[in-house]
C-alpha cells in the first residue's frame, strides 16, 4: 500500500487515547486533531510528503470508523464504552517506517564524531513552510480558544516589541491647540477625547489648563476691551504671530528669517 515505507514493523497507538481525542473535539477539527495527537505520540514534526499521506488517510479511517461505532450507540458514551470495549483496548497500527522517513537522510559522519547530533535540525518558524507553520500552531488552536490566542499574541508583541521602543510620541502643547482650534473643539469635547485617548496612550493630551497656558503665550499682554470694541497693541501682536510661526517644529527657520522683513 505504501510503496516507500519498507520497514514492515507496525506502530501501535492505543484506540482508546485516540477515541478520547475524537469525543472531546468538535466535528469540523476531529481529523486533524487525531492527525495532531499521532504526530505527537509519534514524535514526529518534519516528515515527507509520504508520511503526511499516511497519517492523513489513517486519522480519515479512523474518524469514519469511531463516527459508525458512535452512531450505533445512540451517541452514549457510556454505553459506547461497555459495547465497544474489545474496540478500545485495540491499537491503531502503522508502519515504523514512518519516523525515518520524518528525518533527512545523515550527513557523512567521520569516525569518532559521534557525538554529533544527527538528523535534520529544527527550522526556525519563519523559514518554515506554510504547511509546517500550521502544523506547530495545530495544537494550540485545538487547545485554546480565540480569545486566548488573540491575548497571547499581543503580549507577546508588547514583549518583543518593547525594548525597541526607545521614545513614545505624543502631543506637545502647541500641537494640541492647533489641534483643538482645526477641529473647533469645545472644554466638554477636548476633555472626553483626551480621557480616552489618553486610556490608550497614557499622556498622549496634555490637560486643558496646560493648553490655556500655552494659549497665553500667544496673546498680546494688553488688551483693552470695552463694551463696543476692543483694542490691542499692533507691534506686540504682530511678534507674537511671528513668534508662533518660528516655533513651529518643522519650519526651517533660517529661511523664513530671510523672508520675512519686520
Amino acid at each position: 500500500m505504501y510503496a516507500n515505507i519498507k520497514d514492515n514493523a507496525l506502530l501501535l497507538v492505543p484506540n482508546a487515547i485516540l477515541c478520547e481525542v475524537w469525543v472531546s473535539t468538535n466535528k469540523d477539527d476531529r481529523q486533524s486533531s487525531i492527525k495532531l495527537k499521532l504526530e505527537q505520540i509519534l514524535k514526529i514534526e518534519d516528515y515527507t510528503d509520504d508520511v503526511a499521506k499516511i497519517l492523513n488517510e489513517k486519522s480519515h479511517f479512523f474518524c469514519l470508523n469511531v463516527e459508525r461505532l458512535w452512531k450505533n450507540c445512540s451517541r452514549n458514551i457510556n454505553l459506547f464504552k461497555r459495547k465497544h470495549r474489545t474496540w478500545l483496548e485495540g491499537n491503531l497500527s502503522l508502519p515504523s517506517g514512518i519516523i525515518q522517513l520524518s528525518k533527512e537522510p545523515e550527513h557523512d559522519i567521520q569516525p569518532g564524531t559521534s557525538n554529533i547530533k544527527r538528523g535534520r535540525p529544527k527550522i526556525h518558524f519563519k523559514e518554515a513552510s506554510q504547511k509546517t507553520k500550521i502544523r506547530r500552531v495545530e495544537s494550540l488552536v485545538l487547545e485554546h480558544s480565540a480569545e486566548e490566542l488573540c491575548f497571547a499574541a499581543e503580549r507577546s508583541l508588547k514583549l518583543n516589541c518593547a525594548p525597541h521602543q526607545k521614545t513614545k510620541k505624543i502631543l506637545n502643547r502647541q500641537e494640541t491647540l492647533a489641534l483643538v482650534y482645526d477641529l473647533n473643539l469645545s472644554v466638554k469635547k477636548y476633555n472626553v477625547l483626551r480621557s480616552v485617548v489618553n486610556a490608550l496612550h497614557k499622556n498622549c493630551f496634555p490637560s486643558y489648563r496646560a493648553l490655556l497656558e500655552k494659549k497665553n503665550e500667544y496673546m498680546p499682554s494688553k488688551i483693552t476691551v470695552t463694551e463696543i470694541s476692543a483694542e490691542v497693541d499692533l507691534q506686540e501682536l504682530l511678534q507674537k504671530k511671528v513668534d508662533s510661526i518660528l516655533k513651529l517644529p518643522d519650519l526651517n527657520s533660517n529661511f523664513f528669517c530671510n523672508q520675512i522683513k519686520l
